[in-house]
């Protein structure tokens, strides 16, 4: 769902953006897509904030800083790359406190992210944008838009999280299937072990991959050898 300032924005030759979008071949898109990865920003804190540009990197009609669901990193916007370009809008996703290649924080809390989102869009020049959340990323885009309205031009909540426990939740869970009710009530009610469980699986995972990565990751081999 969408609220206010994304539409107008984008209103003007939207019939002709639309129509070269519908009828561009797949080949065409993902060739025009644009993607400028892994950059980095040093936060006043000292702390690192890791961030992608996505879509028209060059003269944007339009920033949208993307909030990034859980679990997931700022990759997930590259889906949109394609799309965006087209249309002239850049996106601009971040890695989290503690997510990616973001440095984890302490005293972290939704005030702490949203000084970290207007702190890179100070950096990249960007004095008001759009804010997009996607599922656990909807909470965050939400504060911004909430404690920063003077630098937020519209806000676009896409499947958001909301609450899961007390009264307010209900609504929310029980439009879950029993495993999602089932995690949210493991962190809501257990936190430390489900924190050990989650950190367990990731390393696990992480040890498990690392041999496809010495494979198929730069400077492999493979790699090597297809660029020759």
């Amino acid at each position: 769902h969408t609220s206010w300032g994304l539409t107008e924005h984008l209103q003007s030759d939207s019939n002709t953006k639309r129509s070269c979008l519908l009828s561009a071949p797949v080949t065409e898109l993902a060739s025009s897509s644009s993607v400028m990865k892994d950059q980095v920003l040093r936060l006043a804190s000292g702390r690192q904030l890791a961030y992608n540009l996505i879509g028209a990197l060059k003269h944007p009609r339009l920033t949208i800083l993307y909030h990034h669901g859980w679990p997931s990193c700022a990759l997930e916007a590259e889906l949109s790359s394609a799309i965006a370009k087209v249309l002239g809008v850049r996106f601009v996703s971040f890695d989290r406190p503690g997510v990616g290649l973001s440095d984890q924080c302490t005293g972290y809390s939704y005030e702490t992210v949203v000084d970290d989102a207007f702190q890179l869009l100070d950096h990249l020049g960007v004095q008001r944008a759009v804010m997009m959340g996607v599922s656990g990323g909807g909470p965050y885009a939400a504060a911004c838009a909430a404690l920063r309205p003077d630098r937020v031009m519209g806000l676009a909540l896409v499947a958001s999280m909301t609450h899961t426990c007390g009264p307010a939740s209900t609504p929310l869970m029980s439009g879950m299937d029993l495993s999602n009710r089932f995690g949210y009530c493991c962190i809501n009610y257990l936190p430390l072990p489900t924190w050990a469980l989650l950190r367990t699986g990731g390393a696990l995972l992480h040890a498990a991959a690392w041999p496809l990565s010495q494979h198929l990751g730069p400077g492999s081999k493979q790699q090597q050898q297809q660029q020759q």
